[in-house]
């Protein structure tokens, strides 16, 4: 295996959030899916399956804008297919 992990970094007031799951990642479609709780805290999802949470990821109750990127393990480029991203809200 060649243990490239899938991760996640959460940045709030400047202070960056380094997160590993126990997901290595590989070529084939997945359906990644990230999840904002009412508390800030971010949880991640792999194919509906969540494999890892990051707490007080973000302030609660503040408007964001998210983004994604991809960032290689070493010198390699990498790239992304982006089918498509749902970005939604509850106002309970």
């Amino acid at each position: 295996t060649n243990n490239t992990f899938i991760g996640a970094i959460t940045t709030i007031a400047d202070v960056d959030t380094v997160t590993a799951s126990t997901k290595i990642k590989d070529s084939n479609y997945h359906i990644y899916r990230v999840v904002l709780t009412s508390a800030g805290h971010a949880q991640f999802f792999y194919d509906d399956e969540k494999i890892m949470t990051v707490a007080s990821a973000v302030t609660a109750n503040v408007a964001y804008t998210p983004y994604f990127n991809i960032v290689a393990k070493s010198s390699e480029a990498q790239t992304t297919l982006i089918d498509y991203i749902y970005v939604g809200a509850s106002y309970v």
